[in-house]
C-alpha cells in the first residue's frame, strides 16, 4: 500500500525506525481482513508530528499519535515501557524507549507481539509468536499469571481470542485462568469493559468458544449472579445451537444464551442488561428475542404431544402473553430479516417434526391459539414461502442428472433450503443452479 510505504519512508528518513506491530501483523499472516494498523517508532510523538502534515494528537500522553496519508488514518505509537500494575487496570507508570524488544515484551500474547518491517519485508518475531500462530495457539508472553496480574482484563481476552481467531488456549495459560489470585485482580475491571469484550466474541463465528472457557475457569461467574440461587451453566444444545447460529446477529446469539442459562423472562433480562451495562436498545432486543424462544419451546410441545403417549405431561396451549399487545412494536420486530431466517428455520424444522402435508400443518397452526397475534404471520409465511426442500425449485432427479448420488445430493439440497430460508425470492432454477455452478468450481481448485 503507497499509503504504509510514505509512513514508513517519511519517517526512516528523518533516522527513525517503524515497525507495522500487534493485531494487524497477526491478521495479515493468517489472511484475514485487516481493519487498524498500528505502527511503532522510536520517534517521539512530537517528532511524528513535525514529519507529517496531517495529524491528530489521538492519545498523545501515551505516545500516540494518529497520521493522515491518502485518505488512510494510521496510529503510530513511540515505543514504550510501563512500570507496575498496582490497581490491575493501568500501568503506574508508561515510559517512552528506545528499544523494539522492549515495547513487544510489554504486549499480552505470542502472537501480538509480532512486527513487520514494511521495507524489508521480514517479521520480527522475539517469543515464538509465528510458532503458537502455525499451531492456533494462544499464549501470554512469559508468566501466565504474571501477566494476568498486570492487565486484569487479559484473561477475559485470552477467552475472547479463542473465539475471534478459533484458537486453542495453551494449557498453561489456561490453568492461569482458573487462578484465585487472577480472579481477584479480575474483579478489579470495570464492568463495561468485560462487556465490549463479551459483544466481539459474540460477533465471532465460534462464541462456543469463548462461552467454555470464561465457564471452565469461573471468570464468567465474577460478572453473571447466580440464577435462583444455581450457578449457571451452558448446555450441550445451546452450543449446538450457537455453532448452527455462528453466522447470525450477535444479539440474536446472545439471547439464545441468555434463555438457556435461564435469563429470559423480562425481569431478570433487564437485570442482566442493567448489570452488564447494555444499551436500552441491546435488552429490549434480547427481550423480544427470549420472548420468541419461549414461544418456539410451546409450539415445539404442542406439535409433538401428537406422537406422545402421555398428552398430559405437555405443557398448556400456547401462552397469550409471550408478546405484548403492542402491534407496531411486533410487526417492526417480525419484520426483521433475521427474524424471519430465523422463524422459516424453526418452522421447516416443526413440519419436519410434523410429518405432515401443509393443509394438515396448517390446521394444527390454527388450532394453538386462535388470538395469539403472531400466528396469522406464521401461517402467512408457510403459505407464501418456501420452507421445506420439497418445496425447492431444484430436487433431488436434477442433482441426480448432474451426477450426484447417495448423501451428496440431501447435502446440496439442504445448502439449497438455507439459503431460500434466508432469501425466499432465490427460490429459483436458475439462481440455485449458479449456487451449485459456484461451489462446484471450489471444490475443483
Amino acid at each position: 500500500m503507497e499509503a504504509i510505504h510514505s509512513l514508513c519512508t517519511g519517517l526512516r528518513d528523518a533516522g527513525h525506525e517503524c515497525y507495522l506491530v500487534g493485531g494487524a501483523v497477526r491478521d495479515l499472516l493468517m489472511g484475514r481482513a485487516v481493519l487498524d494498523f498500528d505502527f511503532a517508532t522510536d520517534a517521539r510523538p512530537e517528532q511524528v508530528q513535525r514529519r507529517f502534515k496531517k495529524t491528530i494528537p489521538t492519545g498523545i500522553k501515551h505516545g500516540t499519535v494518529s497520521v493522515l496519508i491518502n485518505s488512510h488514518r494510521f496510529e503510530v505509537t513511540t515505543y514504550r515501557g510501563e512500570a507496575n500494575y498496582t490497581d490491575g487496570r493501568h500501568p503506574d507508570a508508561v515510559f517512552f524507549s528506545d528499544s523494539l524488544s522492549e515495547d513487544l515484551r510489554r504486549r499480552d500474547f505470542t502472537i501480538n507481539a509480532l512486527a513487520y518491517d514494511p521495507e524489508s519485508r521480514t517479521v520480527i518475531d522475539e517469543h515464538d509468536g509465528l510458532i503458537d500462530l502455525e499451531n492456533r495457539l494462544i499464549r501470554t508472553i512469559g508468566a501466565p499469571r504474571d501477566r494476568f496480574y498486570e492487565d486484569a482484563l487479559r484473561p477475559v481476552r485470552a477467552c475472547r481470542f479463542a473465539a475471534t481467531l478459533d484458537f486453542d488456549i495453551d494449557p498453561e495459560t489456561e490453568s492461569a485462568l482458573a487462578d484465585r489470585d487472577v480472579h481477584r485482580r479480575t474483579r478489579l475491571i470495570a464492568v463495561e469493559r468485560f462487556t465490549e469484550e463479551l459483544w466481539k466474541g459474540f460477533r465471532a463465528r465460534h462464541v462456543e468458544s469463548m462461552i467454555r472457557h470464561l465457564e471452565k475457569s469461573g471468570l464468567l461467574y465474577i460478572f453473571f449472579p447466580a440464577h435462583f440461587g444455581l450457578v449457571p451453566e451452558t448446555t450441550p444444545g445451546c452450543f449446538a445451537d450457537l455453532l448452527e447460529m455462528a453466522d447470525c446477529d450477535p444479539t440474536l446469539k446472545m439471547a439464545r444464551w441468555w434463555d438457556d442459562l435461564g435469563f429470559n423472562e423480562p425481569r431478570s433480562v433487564s437485570g442482566m442488561g442493567q448489570s452488564l451495562r447494555f444499551s436500552r436498545q441491546q435488552v429490549r432486543d434480547i427481550d423480544w428475542f427470549c420472548r420468541y424462544f419461549s414461544f418456539q419451546r410451546e409450539m415445539r410441545a404442542v406439535f409433538e404431544s401428537d406422537f406422545n403417549p402421555h398428552p398430559a405431561r405437555i405443557s398448556a396451549p400456547v401462552s397469550m402473553n409471550l408478546f405484548p399487545v403492542d402491534a407496531a412494536a411486533l410487526d417492526q420486530f417480525l419484520q426483521d430479516n433475521m427474524i424471519k431466517y430465523e422463524i422459516r428455520r424453526f418452522l421447516s424444522g416443526l413440519k419436519e417434526i410434523y410429518r405432515a402435508e401443509s393443509v394438515a400443518f396448517l390446521d394444527k397452526l390454527r388450532t394453538l391459539a386462535i388470538n395469539l397475534v403472531p400466528i396469522d404471520f406464521l401461517i402467512r409465511i408457510v403459505t407464501q414461502d418456501p420452507i421445506t426442500i420439497r418445496d425447492l425449485a431444484v430436487n433431488g432427479r436434477d442433482l441426480m442428472r448432474l451426477g450426484f448420488s447417495g448423501p451428496r445430493i440431501g447435502d446440496m439440497l439442504r445448502r439449497f433450503l438455507d439459503r431460500v430460508l434466508k432469501q425466499p425470492t432465490d427460490n429459483q432454477y436458475e439462481i440455485l443452479m449458479r449456487e451449485f455452478d459456484r461451489r462446484q468450481e471450489i471444490l475443483d481448485q
